[in-house]
């Protein structure tokens, strides 16, 4: 089998990394080092199993196609079937072909290879939870591909990979200037011409690989680093009052408890995983309250206060943690006291107010990536998370914030009792 690689691809493969990050151009060829790459482990390691993973199936499926007709004397058969497709090899490999958008797919071991195309576009949860712990058992390895999307997960892993002095981690970085179709007079003229038919934001991004702010990001990812300070706690230390703000997910969401003090000082983060039983959620919750001197914890309710037009009963939903959490409230959101909380704690972001421990991570995360959308005919923004991603933890903080703009957490070591 005979792979033509430039030397900056050659480098990559031949890494002893086991995440490797790149971050390069369009038309850099990032895809057809993903196929070369898989086809290179295949043949190398008989009887190993590989994986490419992309964003989308259609992505996938176009991926297994290129590979077949590049590789067939070399692949034994091609099966099709939905959802898990798959080359086999003539030394008896396997290279399979995911999708991000099917979750459930994306469970194995023993993974040799997983090349991960488009990855700043994929759920931070998918390549924790499920593709990560796959190359566990054989010393795999992983290569994510990809334009920088904002500086979300993916930002975050190539700079720990750029810092990385143990060996594990790899960094590349190659923007347009770099890519083979723009080398020489006319490839020069096409990149002048690219760059003057692109939006600026675009261009950087895309081109320059140089990661930028959402045209809609409500908070400043560099803003979000420079609040990344101070301690965590597991229990009070008497210094001061605390509140909980608590977002109780509902099927596909994540419940997330988040600690603070009335000076926005976060000193705890719960994260609850999605399809978490409420009596355990309801259990920890009320346990981490009285850790925190019985403090109160503020629930978002929004679309739990409804009677039922028959039987006047509460959802059921509600009901059940008010009964179960002594030092509930209730807050219903609205258009304008979530617009109020949101812009608060921009302000307090903007202006490094906010401490977040390292240890949050969701919550660190989850500020980078929050997004606002207005409409022509509205007249508040609506807030929430970049697709496929969560804002669970966000929300929580937001009405810890609520509870200090509206006064029902003290200043001082008063009696909570005042303030429910």
């Amino acid at each position: 089998m005979q792979i033509n690689l430039t030397p900056e691809q050659i480098e990559i493969v031949e890494s002893k990394a086991r995440i490797k990050t790149l971050v390069a151009s369009r038309r850099w060829g990032k895809s057809v080092l993903d196929g070369d790459y898989l086809a290179y482990t295949a043949w190398k390691y008989p009887e190993s199993e590989s994986w490419f993973v992309a964003p989308t199936f259609a992505r996938s499926i176009t991926m297994m196609q290129q590979m077949a007709k590049a590789y067939g004397k070399f692949i034994r058969k091609v099966c099709t079937q939905f959802p898990k497709p798959q080359l086999i090899w003539h030394n008896d490999s396997v290279t399979a072909f995911r999708s991000a958008e099917n979750e459930a797919s994306l469970r194995g071991w023993g993974l040799k290879l997983v090349c991960i195309d488009e990855a700043a576009y994929i759920k931070r949860a998918i390549f924790d939870a499920a593709i990560l712990p796959m190359i566990a058992d054989f010393k795999g390895t992983i290569l994510l591909n990809s334009t920088y999307n904002g500086r979300n997960w993916f930002y975050d892993l190539c700079q720990k990979a750029s810092k990385d002095t143990t060996g594990n981690y790899a960094f590349w970085k190659y923007p347009a200037k770099t890519c083979l179709c723009f080398r020489g007079e006319d490839g020069l003229k096409n990149l002048a011409f690219m760059k003057s038919t692109t939006r600026q934001l675009e261009w950087l991004q895309e081109f320059e690989c140089e990661p930028i702010v959402s045209e809609n990001s409500v908070f400043n990812p560099l803003d979000v680093d420079e609040c990344i300070g101070g301690n965590a706690l597991t229990e009070s230390d008497k210094r001061t009052p605390f509140v909980i703000g608590l977002d109780i997910g509902r099927v596909k969401d994540l419940s997330v408890a988040i600690t603070m003090r009335p000076n926005y000082e976060v000193v705890n983060e719960m994260v609850f995983p999605k399809g978490a039983r409420y009596d355990d959620v309801c259990a920890k919750v009320a346990e981490l309250s009285q850790k925190f001197d019985n403090c109160l914890v503020v629930a978002d309710t929004t679309g739990m206060e409804a009677r039922d037009a028959r039987s006047g009963t509460r959802d059921s939903t509600y009901e059940f943690f008010k009964d179960r959490i002594p030092n509930m409230y209730p807050l219903l959101w609205n258009a304008q006291n979530k617009r109020n909380c949101i812009e608060h704690l921009h302000l307090q972001i903007q202006n490094h107010k906010l401490k977040i421990p390292a240890e949050c991570h969701e919550l660190i995360s989850q500020l980078k990536v929050y997004q606002y959308s207005q409409g022509e005919l509205s007249m508040y923004p609506s807030y929430g998370a970049r697709g496929g991603e969560h804002d669970d933890a966000t929300t929580a903080l937001a009405l810890c914030a609520n509870a200090v703009l509206e006064h029902r957490v003290p200043l001082d070591n008063q009696p909570m009792t005042r303030y429910i």
